[in-house]
C-alpha cells in the first residue's frame, strides 16, 4: 500500500512525500522472500514539460530496508 503524505508543487517541479506498506513476498536483490512486514518513507521529485514527466528522481534508504528483512 502506498500512501502520498504530503505533495506541493511549483512551476513544472512536483515533491511528494509517501510512505509504503507491505509484506514482502518476493525476492529482492540477493534476500529470498521472507513474509515480514515492512513500512518505509520517502521522497519523489517530478519536473513535466507539456503535461509529461521528463525527470524524476526518488530517495528512500534501501539499507534500512535490507537490513530489515535480513533481520533472524
Amino acid at each position: 500500500r502506498m500512501t502520498i503524505e504530503d505533495i506541493v508543487g511549483e512551476g513544472d517541479l512536483v515533491a511528494m512525500r509517501w510512505r509504503v506498506s507491505g509484506k514482502h513476498q518476493g525476492k529482492l536483490h540477493t534476500c529470498e522472500a521472507t513474509g515480514k512486514c515492512v513500512e518505509m518513507t520517502g521522497t519523489t521529485w517530478l519536473r513535466f514539460r507539456d503535461g509529461k514527466i521528463v525527470e524524476g528522481h526518488d530517495t528512500w534508504n534501501q539499507g534500512a530496508l535490507m537490513a530489515t528483512l535480513m533481520q533472524q
